[in-house]
């Protein structure tokens, strides 16, 4: 399986078609600061707790594999986890 950049655009949230969008050049600087704007509040550690616990639980079921209850170290691995994931697979750092 391959993911398109329109659908993991999709995925965040954005609905732009596979050609991209079409921009007025004058307002080049005014959708980079935007783009970036919100690309610096994409954050692995803004993940609400649930929102892991849910997923930790979905691919416990999937891989038909019993799921324990995750303390906090175990929610701080999965942070991690996702976090080289994201930076190996798509090239993705977290902003400071």
């Amino acid at each position: 399986m391959k993911l398109k950049p329109h659908e993991i655009l999709q995925k965040l949230g954005f609905d732009i078609g596979e050609d991209g969008i079409e921009i007025n050049p004058n307002d080049a600087y005014l959708y980079d600061s935007m783009l970036g704007l919100v690309g610096a509040t994409i954050s692995v550690k803004g993940i609400p707790d649930a929102d892991l616990i849910s997923q930790r639980r979905t691919c416990g079921f999937l891989a038909d594999m019993p799921v324990s209850e995750p303390g906090p170290e175990d929610l701080d691995k999965a942070r991690m986890y996702l976090s080289t994931i994201l930076k190996q697979r798509m090239g993705f750092v977290e902003r400071k």
